[in-house]
């Protein structure tokens, strides 16, 4: 299930014959991040779409696609539980290195 922050804006987007397509500054604004980010998740295949001239459009499914598969990896990330704290071993008390020689502090006298 999509959280409200990653609904696209109901008038961003071209209507076009096969599905709506947008452009990349509302695929920008609707996963959070910058052009660069786009175009490479276009020519890694992540966002499907099409080229026109020396830009792009991205299909309105494929990014609905994109972050329900990227919101599905971080619930998948998250523990199921609270880690179990570790036992604390007691501490051991300090010894001395060289304790006093018997009689004194090793006068002689």
């Amino acid at each position: 299930m999509l959280s409200s922050s990653c609904v696209l804006p109901a008038d961003a987007g071209i209507k076009a014959g096969v599905g709506e397509v947008l452009l990349v500054k509302d695929v920008c604004a609707a996963i959070r991040c910058g052009k660069t980010k786009v175009y490479e998740l276009f020519e890694s295949g992540e966002l499907e779409g099409f080229r026109i001239g020396s830009g792009i459009r991205i299909y309105r499914i494929s990014v609905t696609n994109y972050m329900t598969l990227q919101a599905n990896r971080r619930l998948a990330l998250k523990p199921i539980a609270e880690p179990t704290p570790r036992p604390t071993v007691p501490k051991k008390k300090p010894t001395l290195l060289h304790p006093p020689a018997i009689g004194g502090y090793g006068h002689g006298l």
